[in-house]
């Protein structure tokens, strides 16, 4: 092997940035649905892929030391901060994390009226979208009326994502002991926001032509 005048340190950053948890914008660029029948009744699911939008370079995140692609920890299991001489912490853009893509682990809406009390946190993706069909009564009470959603009410929409870490059990192992599974760690969607204007100003709703040209399908 020819001799180079070059190492490498894993302890340090090496300008790798990690993904950290948090709220970033993004569109939504992929939409699917699928009926089925559940415990709870017949219900429709839907899922969904987020690309993070070029407003993320805006955003600041901590630098830490990194150990190769993890950040690192010290005696007491506390990341490792890389600070200024002045001992604030340094921080860079999370430019990095633009054209990124994520998956949600879907949303489903109970379609009968056994489940309908299921169906919060599908009207609460409703709201973020901007989705209201207004009210009805049952009863004589005031409910929310609900509806299904298509690809064209949701694809190039603006919103905020939450991502964090999911940990899972590989499909290969998942019946076996528990002391002989595999398991993995995923970054998904965990909730959906509105567009944050006052953060990254006006949203854009992205176009078909931009959904070809910018989305790394």
């Amino acid at each position: 092997m020819k001799d180079i005048d070059v190492t490498f340190n894993e302890s340090e950053n090496s300008g790798f940035k990690p993904i950290l948890t948090g709220n970033y914008p993004a569109h939504i660029t992929y939409f699917e649905s699928k009926d089925l029948d559940t415990r709870a009744g017949k219900a429709t699911v839907f899922n969904m892929k987020y690309t993070v939008s070029e407003e993320v370079a805006q955003l600041q995140q901590t630098v830490y030391e990194m150990n190769g692609y993890e950040i690192a920890v010290d005696d007491n299991g506390k990341q490792i901060v890389i600070k200024h001489e002045d001992g604030t912490p340094k921080t860079t853009d999370c430019g990095f994390l633009k054209g990124r893509e994520f998956r949600d682990n879907g949303y489903f809406c109970f379609t009968e009226k056994e489940g309908s009390s299921k169906n919060g946190r599908y009207f609460g993706l409703l709201s973020s979208l901007g989705i209201d069909l207004g009210d009805v009564e049952v009863d004589g009470v005031k409910h929310k009326k609900l509806g299904l959603i298509e690809e064209s009410d949701v694809i190039g929409k603006p919103v905020t994502i939450r991502i964090q870490q999911q940990e899972y059990v590989t499909h290969e192992t998942r019946d076996l002991p528990e002391s002989e599974q595999e398991k993995r760690k995923a970054w998904k969607v965990f909730s959906v926001k509105a567009w944050d204007t006052e953060k990254y100003g006006k949203p854009t709703v992205l176009s078909e032509e931009e959904l070809k040209e910018d989305v790394p399908f």
